[in-house]
Parts: structure tokens; C-alpha cells; sequence
């Protein structure tokens, strides 16, 4: 009946909240048992060993059901009211969590253990009413003598359905919008929903649910005769017995373990399958959250389409051993087919995205989207076959072991989610750390191709005759296919991701390549572009640089040093992430008792410090400091261990990937700082990077003001590479001063600072840049807005885990490096005494020739130049000897012509201030140059000269803030320059009322 068929929507419903599940429950358990493979496996064997158990109890009881919508309604319910309460379970989780840990030491193994169990714990009772709807709900339709195979293959489908719903809702808008609580809250609604639309159909269908269950094979049917089944016909009902039996000759329970077999056997395919695919196309367009989520939903519109289709076939199809035979072989076909395009996918993907980003300026969106539609163009196929599978495996177990609705169902579910398990764990752990991503598709291709060849087995007697040619063509077809497509990869294409958008003309030499469980990890050695340099190693994770020995080294060996010489005295230290191990490197230059050392990856580990002890490709830069006795290594998620271990440090340096790889945004959270925060010792220091590239400048400050709002002192450095920053957070204020100059004197200190351009104690106080507290309540502009104001990131309400990926292709904005360095000031307890003691004018030059050095880009070298030399000039400082050492860029033509090309070489050498400064305003006259002053390279000059009393200098700030359209500073300035008996200009003053009159 018609309302009976709403039964369908309650189903799309689950769907959607069953997938809304995974993502926060995922989640969730992510931040309670770590981020690491296992953990997530452990999550993953308890969700589906739950589904299995729930489908296979629900089998054994549903038949009797004698209001089979009712028991789904309050299966419903109970999804519902789990759903709700496993927050406050998991809450209480952490203190028996906590307590192993200490225990075992973090042993791997038995943590491991105990976080598999917790995860059955909690999983087990929703995952097992999950689980029994599908046999529940199969009684609850199958009426009017519909075949099983049909029915189920509809619900399948259009659970799904939901399923992708689900999914793209909960990846692409209400994470974002709702947060993890409002997620789980909406898959509640969903549950309830499905269970009240449940019992008001069945208000309704008391009759109907009256109606005996009928046996699902129809005989009497030629299978190439294609028109519909008369539901009425005695014939339909008859089952194997008459049928098979008869005709074929066997006994009718026989095949039936072999058809369970099969099933669990294509559900460890499908799932070996999915992981592999998952990785490919996850390192063509980055491992973020969006693109795991176009993934799951390509692949799940595959199995949804497939099962529709299962279920139209099974009306025309009398023996479904036959199209399950023939479902199997195309799926391995198909499988093996797609392997010569995933092997040239990262070329292909890289063209499509340079298209995308360079030449449309396309939004993430738009991206996210045509990628999807390229993956489904490729995945479509095996998918769509593979989705078949399911639904006539359980019919073809009906037919050969006759018996009730739920039962038959709940036994062919619980089979072949138990394969699906064990694919997952023996697939996604043990296969594919031996054979790599290319291996493990190889075996689940075979595996279908097994089952294909057991499927016809049992069908091989069964009519028509020329089913029998038929399916040794399609199985000859499949070796073909294999023969044909199954070429080896080139590992070169999986080294760097395409959505880096890099072109590599020159292939690097592979140091180390291993595709596995924590990902693919390469080591590669490129030629220099220089002549006579080194060549640049890098360590490449997922097809995203994460380390090298040049490029990176800035931020590699300063996050190590920027903390230890702040704290002075630090014994105790906790890293979280390797890289390379320049930063593990660099702390162990200083006299610490230890460093403990958090990698969440057995294979990174594996390629900077190789196991059989031969030397690593980073010796060089990490002084092998996984050899230090010092350092101990913890394989585990950094958070999880702040989160669990007893352990206090005296500096803590968090260093790891990019926020916009999923999972990596969790350590940019408050809930992550305040577990920073319990673990620091007295005095103790949190050294935090972040990224200012491929950020949006809002991004990046409520970073900055999450971690504010955590420590009362706050202050933010930049590193050589002028795209990092420093986050260095501490309860109490430091005086390091002396410190830091007896520390920086230390010779193992000393080479790598020198080798980072930072030589003295000026260069190292260069690299700071202000304080958080100094820009609270100030409104950064409407790209930012107030800092104080904005929402922090959470755990609830991760916005870095979105925003940081719709902004990664988006250049980078210039606007923000002029906030940043806007707010730029020198280190009040030392660098303001440097200013006042004018007879130390020598590091007075050095800060402001680092300082500015990153207020400008190295394309704008000789303004810089310039830039300082106003700047030295303006605070009396050495008037002339600074000037001389830029000689060689003044007295260079071509470098003047690109400088300022109206004006003649001598203008530059004219020993007053304010000749100078008619140079500096000379060099911002057009709209280009003015640019250039408002994109930071003036922000230097104001800082210094805010710190002096020279009334020359003050004229010159004045001209400078009235250039950086600052007509306010630029009256104070003034005013405090006619204090000091300053001859004002009269031309200058009428310029700050005219600036005034027109900011007003």
C-alpha cells in the first residue's frame, strides 16, 4: 500500500543519520583515543562488528515479528537516545584512559588494547540497533510477494542515499555551521524522525502486517525472458526446493555456507577497494576534510545506483547465483580497468587543477565539485557494479537456504560486514604495509574474481545452458583485464600531490618511498637549481613537503631555538611532530635532560632514522637526535599523549602539519591549548607554529586569540622563512636577556643561529614582532575584525578545519602582511634601551635591518635597502657609515632604475634627514609605489622611530605615517614634535589637516 511504501523515506532518513554518526563519532573518538591508524581501525572494527551482531540477532528474531515497524521505530529511538548520550560517556572515558596510560608507560600495544575495548564498549549497543534495522525493515515490506533480493536491494539503495545526503551535509555545511555537538544533535532529529513517520504508517498497515512471509524464487521462468514476474503465480513462491533442487539437482541447503562465504568475501573487497581508491584520489586532491567527504559520497551514489539496479534485475532473473556470478566478474574487471587511469590520475589531476585554480581562479568549491565529478567519472562503473553485489547474494542465499525474511537478511548483512571489518583492519593495517596501495587493489580485485568463480560454481548446473559460455567469457574477461591494465605504477607520479600545483621538470632521486597504513612517506633528493649548491632532501608526507634541508630550515631549527633561549633553563621538553628533526635537532644543542619526541607516524620515523642504523638523509640537519639518549619517541597523537600522560615540561614546541590536512586543525584548538597549558611547569613556555600562506588573515588571528585567551602572556615571532610564525605562550612573563646572550655564545648554538642569518642578539630580538594583549579590542579591519571578538576555535566549532582548506588555492593576501606588520613593535625590557643608548647604534641597525627585512618581500631588496638607511638616519645613528654600506645598490644603475628613476644617484648620498626623506616620498610617488608603502615596507620605520626623541626623527615619522594613511599617529607626532622645539614645516602641517579633514 502506499503508506506502507513511506516506510522507503524512514530508511533515506537513518541513512543520512547513520552517516552523521561516523563523522562525530570518528571525531570524537579521534580526540578521545588519538588520531593514529589504530585508534581509528579500533573505531571503525567496533562500528561494524556492532552492525554485523545487530543484523545477525535481529535476523534470528525478526520473523516473529508480528509489528515489524514498530520494533524499527523504537530501534529508532534507541539509535536516538545512544546517540545523545554518548557524549557524557566518552567525557567519563578519559579518566580510565588516563590511568592505563600512566600504567603501561604509553606502551603501544596495550594502549592500543584498551582503547579497542573502550571503543566496543561504547559502539556496541547503537552500531547493534543500527545494525537490525536493515532485517527488521526488510520484514516490514516484504509483502505482496515481492522477492528478497528486490526488497533489499531497494532499501540498500535508498539508505545510501541518505547515506550520501549525510555525508555531504555533514562534511561540507553542518560541521562548520552547527559544530560536533549540533551534528550529533541532527542525527538524533533524523533517528526520531524516521521512528514517529514509522509508527504512523504502521497505525495503517496493521493488516498487511498480518500477511505471511512468502518464499522468494520464482520457477516457471525462462531468465532471458525479460517480462515481469506475476506476483500471484503459485509458481513465485515455490522456492529452491521445486526449483533448484529440481532442476539443477543438488541439495537445497547446500550452497548456502559457500553464498555467506561469498558475501563476507566481497564485503573485505569492497572495503580494500574503498581504501585504496580513498588514497589515490585523496593524494591528487589533498588529504582534507572536504575531499574524504566527496570521496565517501562518489563512492556510495556507486553502491546506491547498483543496488536499484540489483533490485529491477532480480524481477527478470530467475536463479540470482547467475547475475551475482556475473556482478562479481565485472567488478574485478572493472577494478583491474581502472588501474592504468589511477596510475596516470596525479598527471591528469594536476592539469585539471592548474586549470581550475590558475587560469579560472575557480573558488574551493567549484573545485571540490568537478573533482567529484571526475572521480565519479572514474569510479562509476566498479562502484555501480559492486553495489550489485550485496543485494543478489542475498537473494541467492534464499534461494538456496529457504527460511524467513529477517533471518536471510540478517545472516547475508552479517557476513558481509564482518568481511567488511576484516577488510579494513587485515586490508587498511597488515595489506597495505606490504603490498602498498596498487598490492592491495590487486587483491580485492582477485578476491571478487574468486567469488565471480564460486558464484558460477554453484550456478554451473542451473538453466539456461548459455549461462555457462556466458560466464567464461566475462571471467576470461576479467584475467584480460588484468593482463591489459594492471601495469605498475611509476612512483615518481606519487610524489608530490597535484593539488600543490607544483610542476616537477627535473624527477628527484627517491631516498625512501613506502605507501602504507600512515600514508605514503618519500624521501627525495633534488638537483639544485644554483650552480655549486647542495641539493635540497625533503621528506614528503601524503604528497605534501613537510620538511627540508633548505627551504624549511629557517622554521626547522628556530622553533627549537626561539623557546629553550626565552626559557633559558629548560630540562624537560615535549616536541610533537619530527619533519626532518631539524627542531628535535636543534633543542638537543641545548643542556636539557630530555626531549620527548611525539610522532604519530611509524613511517616517517622509519625514513629519517632508518632501522637497520645506516645513516638517515637528514643526519645533517638533526645531528641524529632519535639516537640522543635524550630523546625518548612516543609513536602516538601528540594531543592524545598531553591529554593522558602525567609528564609536566618546562617548554613544549607543537610543530605539526598543515591545519587544512584533516585532523591536524585539532591541534589549533582551545581545548589542545588548555591540555598545553595543564602539562607546562612553572615558567614553562608553549612555542605554537602556524603558517601565514594559503591563510586567510580572520584564520590565523583567532588562532592567535584562542591561544591568548588560554595564557596570560602571549607574543608573536616571525622565523627566517617570513610565511611561519610563532605562537610563544607562558602563565608568567620571562626575563631572558642575559640569558639568551650566554646562551647564543654556546658554539653548537651559535653555527646554527649564524647559519639562520641571526648573529647577534639584535638579529634574534629582530624576529619579534608584538604582543597579543596589544591588540585586544583593536579592530583589525573588516577582513579580521576585533581581535577579542572573534569566535575561537574549537573542538566543537573547528573553523580552521574548513576555512584553512576553501583558502588554501587563494593567493596569499598582502592585506594581511600589512596587519601583521602594522602592529609591529621591539621588545620593550631590551630593544627600547637599545634605542635609547645611542652608543650601541650598531645593534640599534641590526633590529631594524631584521626587523624590516620582513615587512618586505625579496623582490623589493633595494627599497629595503633604502629603507633602513632612512631609518638609521632618522635616529642620528651612524648618519653616514649605513648609507656607504648600500653603496653598491645606489651606485648600481640598472638596481637604481628599478629604485626610482627620476631622480639622480648623488640625491641618495645628501647628508640631512630630511634630503632623505625627500627620497623616501620620492619612492612612494605613484600608485604602485604607494602600494609598496602600504604593504609593510614603511611599518619598521615607524616602529623605531616611536621610540625617539629627536625631532628630526619625529618630522620623518610624521611624513611616514602620513604615507601609511595614519592621520591621526601623524598629528600626535607632530604635536610631539613642536614640544621639543621642532621648526614645523608649513607645508608638512597643512599636509596632516588635509589628511585629517579628508579621514573625517
Amino acid at each position: 500500500m502506499p503508506q506502507q511504501r513511506l516506510l522507503y523515506l524512514c530508511f533515506f532518513l537513518s541513512g543520512a543519520a547513520g552517516l552523521l554518526y561516523e563523522i562525530y563519532w570518528a571525531q570524537r573518538f579521534a580526540l578521545l583515543l588519538g588520531l593514529d591508524v589504530y585508534s581509528h581501525a579500533a573505531v571503525l572494527t567496533a562500528f561494524m562488528g556492532g552492525l554485523a551482531l545487530g543484523s545477525y540477532l535481529a535476523g534470528r528474531r525478526g520473523d516473529l515479528l508480528s509489528r515489524p515497524w514498530a520494533a524499527y521505530a523504537f530501534l529508532e529511538l534507541g539509535i536516538a537516545a545512544c546517540g545523545l548520550f554518548i557524549p557524557t560517556v566518552l567525557a567519563l572515558l578519559a579518566y580510565p584512559l588516563r590511568a592505563v596510560y600512566a600504567a603501561t608507560d604509553a606502551a603501544f600495544w596495550p594502549v592500543t588494547l584498551v582503547r579497542f575495548g573502550l571503543a566496543v564498549a561504547v559502539l556496541l549497543v547503537p552500531t547493534m540497533l543500527m545494525g537490525a534495522t536493515l532485517p527488521v525493515m526488510a520484514v516490514a515490506l516484504r509483502r505482496g510477494g515481492d522477492r528478497l533480493g528486490e526488497v533489499v536491494g531497494r532499501l540498500y539503495a535508498i539508505n545510501t542515499v541518505g547515506a550520501v545526503l549525510g555525508v555531504l551535509a555533514g562534511g561540507f555545511v553542518l560541521g562548520e555551521m552547527l559544530g560536533l555537538a549540533g551534528t550529533n544533535l541532527t542525527a538524533a532529529g533524523l533517528n526520531v524522525a524516521a521512528a514517529l513517520l514509522a509508527l504512523w504508517i504502521g497505525r495503517g498497515a496493521a493488516q498487511a502486517a498480518q500477511a505471511p512471509v512468502e518464499a522468494s524464487v520464482a520457477v516457471g521462468y525462462d531468465p532471458l525472458d525479460l517480462s515481469p514476474v506475476d506476483p500471484e503465480s503459485p509458481a513465485h513462491f515455490s522456492g529452491l526446493r521445486t526449483g533448484i533442487a529440481a532442476e539443477a539437482g543438488v541439495r537445497p541447503d547446500a550452497h548456502g555456507h559457500w553464498i555467506a562465504i561469498g558475501a563476507g568475501l566481497t564485503g573485505a573487497a569492497g572495503m580494500m577497494n574503498q581504501i585504496g581508491w580513498t588514497r589515490i584520489i585523496a593524494f591528487n586532491l589533498g588529504s582534507s576534510t572536504y575531499a574524504f567527504s566527496t570521496i565517501v559520497a562518489v563512492f556510495l551514489i556507486g553502491l546506491a545506483v547498483g543496488a536499484t539496479f540489483a533490485s529491477w534485475l532480480m524481477k527478470r532473473w530467475r536463479f540470482a547465483a547467475q547475475p551475482w556470478a556475473y556482478a562479481c566478474l565485472i567488478t574485478a574487471a572493472l577494478s583491474w580497468a581502472v588501474m592504468l587511469p589511477l596510475g596516470r590520475s596525479p598527471s591528469d589531476t594536476a592539469e585539471l587543477l592548474h586549470y581550475l585554480v590558475v587560469d579560472q581562479k575557480a573558488s574551493a568549491g567549484w573545485i571540490f565539485t568537478v573533482g567529484g565529478l571526475a572521480t565519479f567519472g572514474l569510479f562509476a562503473l566498479p562502484t555501480i557494479a559492486l553495489g550489485m553485489t550485496l543485494p543478489l547474494a542475498c537473494e541467492a542465499y534464499a534461494q538456496s537456504r529457504p527460511g524467513g525474511t529477517a533471518r536471510t537478511t540478517g545472516a547475508v548483512y552479517a557476513m558481509n560486514t564482518v568481511g567488511a571489518m576484516l577488510g579494513s583492519a587485515a586490508g587498511g593495517l597488515w595489506l597495505l604495509d606490504r603490498l602498498e596501495v596498487q598490492g592491495l587493489l590487486h587483491v580485492a580485485a582477485g578476491t571478487y574474481a574468486l567469488v565471480g568463480l564460486i558464484a558460477a560454481a554453484l550456478a554451473w548446473r542451473t538453466p539456461p545452458e548459455l549461462f555457462r559460455p556466458v560466464v567464461c567469457a566475462f571471467g576470461a574477461g576479467a584475467g584480460l583485464c588484468y593482463l591489459v591494465f594492471a601495469v605498475p605504477w611509476d612512483r615518481q607520479a606519487f610524489l608530490f600531490g597535484p593539488f600543490l600545483l607544483t610542476r616537477v621538470t627535473d624527477p628527484p632521486a627517491i631516498v625512501y618511498h613506502h605507501q602504507g597504513a600512515y600514508g605514503t612517506v618519500a624521501v627525495v633528493r633534488e638537483p639544485s637549481r644554483t650552480p655549486g649548491a647542495r641539493p635540497n632532501t625533503a621528506l614528503i608526507v601524503d604528497g605534501k613537503p613537510d620538511a627540508s634541508d633548505t627551504f624549511d630550515m629557517g622554521t626547522q631549527w628556530f622553533s627549537g631555538h626561539l623557546p629553550l633561549l626565552l626559557h633559558g633553563h629548560a630540562k624537560d621538553v615535549a616536541l610533537i611532530g619530527l619533519g626532518g628533526g631539524g627542531t628535535l635537532g636543534a633543542s638537543l644543542c641545548y643542556p636539557i635532560d630530555r626531549v620527548d619526541l611525539i610522532e604519530l607516524s611509524h613511517s616517517v620515523l622509519a625514513a629519517i632514522q632508518p632501522p637497520d642504523g645506516s645513516p638517515g638523509p637528514f643526519d645533517h640537519i638533526n645531528g641524529r637526535g632519535l639516537n640522543d639518549p635524550r630523546t625518548r619517541t612516543i609513536v602516538a597523537d601528540g594531543r592524545n599523549h598531553l591529554a593522558l600522560t602525567d609528564d609536566v615540561y618546562d617548554v613544549i614546541i607543537s610543530e605539526p602539519s598543515n591545519p587544512w590536512m584533516a585532523g591536524v586543525s585539532y591541534l589549533f584548538t582551545r581545548e589542545h591549548f588548555l591540555g598545553c597549558r595543564a602539562r607546562l611547569k612553572p615558567g614553562g613556555i608553549l612555542c605554537q607554529w602556524l603558517h601565514a600562506y594559503s591563510l586567510s588573515p580572520r584564520e590565523f588571528f583567532r588562532v592567535l586569540q584562542t591561544v591568548d585567551a588560554v595564557f596570560e602572556h602571549t607574543t608573536v615571532w616571525a622565523s627566517p622563512s617570513r610565511d611561519d610564525y610563532f605562537f610563544i605562550a607562558c602563565k608568567e612573563p620571562h626575563d631572558a636577556t642575559e640569558r639568551v646572550a650566554e646562551l647564543m655564545r654556546v658554539p653548537t648554538i651559535k653555527a646554527q643561529l649564524d647559519a639562520l642569518q641571526i648573529r647577534s642578539e639584535a638579529d634574534f630580538w629582530g624576529t619579534f614582532l608584538f604582543k597579543a594583549a596589544d591588540l585586544r579590542g583593536r579592530d583589525l579591519g573588516a577582513a579580521i575584525g576585533v581581535f577579542g571578538e572573534l569566535a575561537p576555535n574549537t573542538d566543537n566549532r573547528n573553523y580552521l578545519n574548513y576555512a584553512a582548506v576553501r583558502n588554501y588555492w587563494k593567493p596569499s593576501d598582502m592585506d594581511f602582511y600589512e596587519v601583521l606588520f602594522r602592529n609591529a613593535s621591539l621588545p620593550e625590557d631590551w630593544a627600547g634601551a637599545l634605542l635609547r643608548d645611542r652608543s650601541r647604534g650598531a645593534e640599534v641597525r641590526r633590529i631594524i635591518d631584521v626587523q624590516d627585512g620582513y615587512r618586505v618581500m625579496d623582490w623589493y631588496e633595494d627599497d629595503r635597502k633604502v629603507y633602513f638607511a632612512l631609518a638609521i638616519r632618522a635616529l642620528g645613528v651612524a648618519p653616514l657609515s649605513y648609507v656607504l654600506e648600500v653603496r653598491d645598490v645606489i651606485e648600481d644603475e640598472e638596481r637604481l632604475a628599478r629604485i626610482r628613476s627620476d631622480a639622480p644617484e648623488a640625491a641618495l648620498f645628501r647628508a640631512s634627514a630630511e634630503a632623505l626623506l625627500a627620497e623616501a616620498k620620492a619612492l612612494s610617488d605613484g600608485p604602485e609605489r604607494r602600494q609598496k608603502a602600504r604593504e609593510g615596507r614603511l611599518y619598521a620605520l615607524v616602529a623605531v622611530e616611536a621610540h625617539s626623541d629627536n625631532a628630526a626623527a619625529l618630522l620623518l615619522l610624521t611624513e611616514a605615517q602620513l604615507l601609511l594613511d595614519r592621520p591621526d599617529e601623524a598629528k600626535a607626532t607632530l604635536d610631539r614634535a613642536a614640544e621639543r622645539g621642532a621648526e614645523i614645516p608649513a607645508n608638512l602641517r597643512a599636509r596632516v589637516v588635509d589628511a585629517l579633514a579628508a579621514g573625517g
